[in-house]
């Protein structure tokens, strides 16, 4: 189940997980998610977990740390499957580099752009503790 704000769990920063664990956390998102068709990307603490991992369209990354955020930015509406029938315009990079562990436990360091770069900055604020309604 979703945890839904106002609540501790969303605005508390997550620890970083052993592999074992982030794969075990990975399966719950994506089973969570399969019940959200409206879902992209879904993050440990909005089911309860503080803990550093999160799927975004499709992707796990556990104990991700984005490393560099592009100075081009661009305000666009997004949703927050934590705060229902809610929209909000939200600045964000045009693209990243996030360096996070894979599913085999594989060191990645990726750059990611346009939507799916403002998917990640979306899940990984979650992680951080952030979320969209908050300036």
């Amino acid at each position: 189940m979703i945890i839904k704000y106002p609540n501790e769990i969303l605005i508390t920063p997550s620890k970083d997980v052993s592999l074992k664990r982030g794969k075990e956390i990975a399966k719950l998102l994506k089973d969570e998610l399969l019940d959200h068709k409206d879902g992209v990307g879904l993050a440990a603490p909005q089911i309860g977990l503080n803990e550093n991992v999160f799927v975004a369209l499709g992707k796990v990354y556990i104990n991700p740390k984005i490393q560099k955020y592009s100075p081009r930015t661009e305000i666009c509406p997004e949703s927050c499957l934590s705060i229902p029938r809610k929209i909000f315009d939200v600045e964000r990079s045009n693209s990243v580099i996030i360096k996070y562990m894979n599913m085999d436990g594989k060191l990645r360091v990726n750059k990611v752009d346009d939507f799916e770069a403002r998917v990640v900055q979306h899940e990984y604020d979650h992680l951080l503790g952030k979320l969209i309604n908050q300036k």
